[in-house]
């Protein structure tokens, strides 16, 4: 593994970042809809991504 994978996220943001995930995460569930996601695989797929980023800003 490489080693720059051990570091911790560093989490900084303001308030266009914020505006920028918004909007690519409004995009993301647009998309889903359009290929027939149900609510709970958007659910699930949001959810794993989000423990992903909460799991690698602990190592």
């Amino acid at each position: 593994m490489a080693v720059d994978l051990l570091k911790p996220l560093e989490f900084t943001a303001d308030i266009e970042d914020l505006k920028e995930a918004s909007e690519i995460f409004l995009e993301f569930l647009e998309w889903t809809q359009e290929q027939g996601w149900s609510e709970a695989d958007i659910y699930r797929v949001s959810k794993m991504a989000l423990s992903l980023l909460e799991l690698r800003s602990k190592v």
